[in-house]
């Protein structure tokens, strides 16, 4: 049978085949986002932390904290000289800087990189529920280009390998707790997944300072949070 005047059509090369895997394959994105910010870590030498004012931008007022606990002073002393104990930050984040404050030394190198290294693990974690977010509400490629542009866009690697704050984590919970918001109807889901769904949205907000839930941000969790256990309550 003769094939002539029929298109020829070229077989995709094995890059391309790759590629098509890759872009759309969290672990990927996850794991080139948390290679770029460690790349820039190390390259940037962003562990180096200025030493003025006592170090203190060495985490600002969690580093003042974390390194009260670290030596012994219990939860206290959020500023450059002693004040005694305080409810000015929530207990999270300065408690994990405690730790590593134990294992690596207070304001260390070695304690700054590993703190903008949990940084980077937290926002390129990110990228998970950015992704589920845009494929539900606009689509595959929507989904792609969301997660991509969060792994690698400069803006967001600045604040992970810059600022030992909880900036990534929240950032990390938020996006969750919107994933959550779109996933299918919570009438539809057990009362346990639903109980689930608003501890989460919960322990979000109390990460933040006490007058946190009233914060502009923290809004739509604190509403989501409430509604759920309404929901929960009544089946």
């Amino acid at each position: 049978m003769s094939t002539a005047g029929l298109p020829v059509v070229s077989p995709k090369p094995p890059s391309f085949g790759a590629w098509s895997r890759v872009r759309s394959s969290l672990p990927w994105m996850v794991g080139i986002a948390f290679g770029v910010r460690v790349l820039c870590i190390v390259v940037m030498h962003t562990y180096r932390v200025r030493t003025t004012e006592d170090n203190f931008g060495f985490g600002w007022e969690m580093g003042r904290i974390a390194a009260s606990i670290a030596s012994g002073h219990g939860f206290a002393n959020p500023f450059q000289t002693p004040t005694g104990p305080t409810a000015w930050e929530p207990p999270l984040t300065p408690y994990l800087m405690a730790g590593v404050f134990k294992i690596f030394g207070i304001y260390s190198h070695a304690s700054a990189f590993v703190l903008l290294t949990i940084n980077s693990l937290w926002s390129a974690l990110t990228c998970i529920p950015i992704f589920l977010v845009a494929r539900r509400s606009f689509g595959e490629t929507v989904a792609v280009a969301s997660a991509w542009t969060w792994a690698l866009f400069p803006y967001v690697i600045y604040w992970d390998i810059k600022w030992m704050w909880e900036t990534s984590l929240s950032a990390l919970l938020i996006t969750t707790i919107f994933w959550l918001a779109v996933s299918p109807p919570m009438a539809r889901r057990p009362p346990l997944s639903r109980r689930r769904a608003a501890g989460f949205a919960d322990f979000s907000c109390a990460r933040h300072s006490l007058a946190g839930a009233q914060r502009a941000h923290l809004r739509p969790a604190r509403l989501f949070a409430d509604k759920l256990r309404r929901r929960t309550t009544h089946g």
